[in-house]
C-alpha cells in the first residue's frame, strides 16, 4: 500500500491547518502485519523482529508540512542498502536503500539507481553549498503509482514503469527523472513556496538543476538537446494557447494549483531559469541559490525572496526581469516591440514578377535560453572531488535526440 497526503488530504488523516507555511516536527508510528516492510520520511527508531507483526516507530522529522506525510508498506524486498559517509555533512552519513516487489528484485536497472542518485546528490551538495537535508534516501518502486515519480522528505517513490528505461544505460529520461526528484530534497522539501502560487519554485528549479546534474555528474552530453526537443517544445505549444498562465500564476487553492499546465510550470520555468544563468552568469546564479537555501531552509519563500537573493548576488535589480518572464503569460515577440516595419523606399525596385520571395517570421522567445549568447555566460567553475565536473551551469546545445516529460508531484 502507498498513502500520501499531498496535496490536500492531511486534514482527512489528522487535525491540522494544511498549508505550506505551517510546519511542525512529525513522528510516525505504524502497526503493520507480519512480513511487511514500512518506509516513511525517516529511518525506523524501533521495529518488530523480522517477519513478525508489530509497531514501527520512526524517527522525528523536523519542519515537515502536513501534506508531506506519507507511508509505503507491504511485502517489499530490499535490493540495495548502502551508507554514504561523504553525503550529509555534519548531519551524519546518508543511508540509501532501494526496494521493490519480490517478483521484480532481479529486474535489470535497479542496480543503477543507487549509483545515479549518489552522484547526483553529491553534485547538488557542491552546487548548493547545503548538505543533503535528510539522513536517508529511501527509493521504492511502487506498483500503480500515479505520477512517474514523486519525492517527499527522505524518500523517492518511483513507478515500476520506469524500470524498463533504467535498464538502458544510455537512456537520458530515466536519469533525469531521478535527478529531478532528488533536487526536491532542497527545492520543495527543505524550502517550499509560501503558497501554491509559487509551486513553480520547486518544480522549475528541480527541472533545471536535474539537467545540470545529468550533464555534469552523469556525463550525459545530450541532455539539453533532449530538453529542447521535448520539454521546451511542449512549453512553446502551451504558451501559444488561449488562456495560457504565467510561470508564477496566482491560485486560490492547492487543488487548483494542480490544474496548472505542467509544460509551463516545469519546462518554461526551467527555460527562464536557464536564461537567468545566461543573463547574470553562472557564478551569480549559484551564489543566489546558495543564499536562498541558507536563508529559507526549513521554511517557506516567495518569488520575491528568490529574486532578492539573485539580485544581491549579481549586483543588478532583477525585479523587472522577473515580472516580464515569470509574471507574464504568453509568447514574447521581440518584433512586436520594435514598432512597424519600415516601408520599402519608393526608388528601390522590388523583385521581378515570378521571383521567389523570402518571407521573414519574427523569432518567438517564450523560452529565452537564446536571448543572451552562450559566450556571455560566466567561465566554468572548478570541480570538487566526487562532485560535478568542471562545466558551466548553462550547458551548450547538442544535436542528439531524446525524449523527456516531467512528473507532477
Amino acid at each position: 500500500m502507498f498513502a500520501s497526503c499531498f496535496p490536500t488530504y492531511a486534514p482527512r488523516v489528522f487535525c491540522c491547518f494544511d498549508q505550506p507555511d505551517l510546519r511542525a516536527d512529525l513522528t510516525l508510528s505504524v502497526a503493520a502485519p507480519a512480513g511487511w516492510d514500512c518506509v516513511a520520511s525517516s529511518a525506523p527508531a524501533a521495529r518488530p523482529p523480522a517477519g513478525q507483526a508489530g509497531t514501527w516507530q520512526f524517527e522525528t522529522v523536523p519542519a515537515m508540512k502536513p501534506y508531506e506525510l506519507s507511508l509505503c508498506a507491504g511485502p517489499y524486498v530490499t535490493v540495495a542498502d548502502t551508507e554514504h559517509p561523504g553525503l550529509g555533512g555534519a548531519g551524519g552519513p546518508v543511508t540509501m536503500t532501494v526496494r521493490s516487489r519480490a517478483t521484480l528484485a532481479g529486474v535489470p536497472g535497479q542496480d543503477r539507481v543507487s549509483d545515479i542518485l549518489t552522484r547526483v546528490l553529491r553534485c547538488y551538495e557542491d552546487l548548493f553549498g547545503v548538505p543533503m537535508p535528510y539522513r536517508q534516501c529511501a527509493i521504492v518502486f511502487v506498483p500503480d503509482l500515479g505520477p512517474l515519480a514523486m519525492c517527499l522528505p527522505g524518500a523517492i517513490f518511483v513507478s515500476e514503469t520506469l524500470l524498463g528505461r533504467l535498464a538502458d544505460e544510455n537512456d537520458i529520461h530515466s536519469a533525469v527523472v531521478l535527478a529531478h526528484e532528488a533536487a526536491h530534497f532542497w527545492f520543495g522539501c527543505l524550502v517550499e513556496g509560501r503558497w501554491w502560487d509559487d509551486l513553480w519554485l520547486a518544480e522549475a528549479m528541480a527541472t533545471y538543476v536535474s539537467y545540470v546534474a545529468a550533464e555534469q555528474a552523469l556525463g550525459l552530453d545530450a541532455v539539453w538537446a533532449d530538453f529542447a526537443l521535448a520539454g521546451q517544445a511542449s512549453a512553446y505549444r502551451a504558451d501559444t494557447l488561449p488562456g495560457a498562465d504565467p510561470v508564477a500564476a496566482p491560485v486560490p487553492t492547492a487543488a487548483q494549483a494542480l490544474t496548472l499546465t505542467p509544460a509551463i510550470v516545469y519546462s518554461k520555468g526551467a527555460s527562464v531559469i536557464r536564461q537567468l544563468a545566461a543573463l547574470i552568469g553562472d557564478d551569480a546564479l549559484r551564489a543566489g541559490l546558495r543564499a536562498y537555501l541558507a536563508r529559507f531552509g526549513g521554511a517557506t519563500a516567495t518569488l520575491a525572496d528568490l529574486i532578492s537573493c539573485c539580485s544581491a548576488a549579481s549586483g543588478r535589480d532583477l525585479a523587472g526581469w522577473a515580472a516580464q518572464w515569470l509574471g507574464t503569460a504568453g509568447v514574447t515577440n521581440p518584433a512586436s516591440r520594435a514598432g512597424p516595419r519600415p516601408r520599402r523606399h519608393p526608388d528601390r525596385p522590388g523583385p521581378p514578377p515570378g521571383a521567389a520571395r523570402a518571407v521573414r517570421h519574427p523569432a518567438r522567445l517564450s523560452h529565452p535560453a537564446a536571448c543572451a549568447p552562450i559566450e556571455s555566460r560566466s567561465a566554468p567553475t572548478s570541480a570538487t572531488a566526487g562532485g560535478c565536473a568542471a562545466a558551466p551551469w548553462s550547458a551548450p546545445r547538442s544535436t542528439a535526440r531524446g525524449r523527456s516529460c516531467p512528473d507532477f508531484r
